[in-house]
């Protein structure tokens, strides 16, 4: 594809982005978010990435101009390898990305270290049931993250390890960082998505997990927290 192309592309990818921004910081409560897989830096915490990379949406040029934007939005509050503050709860997050990742990478390594001193710092309120981790990509291996056909050929197209996902035959595509951090500290309540045909819940020990779904899809979930607990989840569909 030509560079005039992708940079129109780009353009009205961002511009119906900013339209839902502006929509989104009008609500009358706090919003909370985190990047996703299209969203530089892409794929750079879960995978050593090459000097040279190819230019990809929204991002051709290598610059992160959604969180640029983001910035604009005083309600709207990114925290991806970060924390955030509300009701009582923290909300710990990471992006996670489009694929399981490579867990001896030096860059997989040293993001998980990042979350998990934030779970040791919070490990007085996580005892308590009040953290909530939030990733782009669901915890991989479980309800929430098999790739349909149409989609598992796709990974295999784009990303390798054809053998080895044939031969298994169970399609996982999460995020391998998220669920090691879930197994490892167990937070209350872990919110992910990435996988649009796998929506719904599950659980990893005591921590549900909720796969929203696609929100362009018409589909999310409303999720009612009292004292700790999970106390109703609901999916819009």
């Amino acid at each position: 594809m030509e560079r005039r192309s992708i940079k129109k592309l780009v353009a009205e990818d961002l511009r119906r982005a900013e339209n839902s921004l502006k929509k989104l910081n009008k609500v009358h409560v706090p919003v909370f978010t985190v990047l996703g897989n299209i969203d530089w830096p892409e794929g750079d915490d879960i995978a050593d990435m090459p000097k040279k990379r190819e230019k990809s949406m929204p991002n051709y040029d290598n610059e992160n101009r959604l969180a640029i934007i983001l910035k604009k939005y005083k309600n709207i509050h990114r925290f991806d390898y970060s924390y955030l503050k509300f009701l009582g709860y923290i909300f710990i997050g990471m992006r996670g990305h489009s694929a399981p990742g490579k867990v001896k990478s030096k860059a997989f390594r040293k993001h998980k270290k990042i979350l998990e001193k934030l779970f040791k710092r919070f490990s007085k309120e996580n005892q308590e049931n009040r953290v909530i981790f939030v990733s782009h990509n669901i915890a991989h291996n479980t309800k929430l993250d098999k790739l349909s056909i149409k989609a598992e050929k796709f990974a295999l197209k784009h990303f390798g390890g054809k053998n080895k996902i044939i031969k298994q035959r169970k399609r996982h595509y999460g995020s391998k960082m998220a669920r090691r951090i879930i197994d490892k500290y167990k937070p209350l309540l872990h919110l992910g998505g990435h996988i649009h045909e796998s929506w719904g819940k599950d659980k990893l020990g005591k921590t549900i997990l909720v796969n929203p779904g696609a929100v362009h899809e018409g589909k999310g979930a409303i999720i009612e927290l009292e004292c700790g607990k999970v106390k109703k989840i609901k999916f819009i569909r």
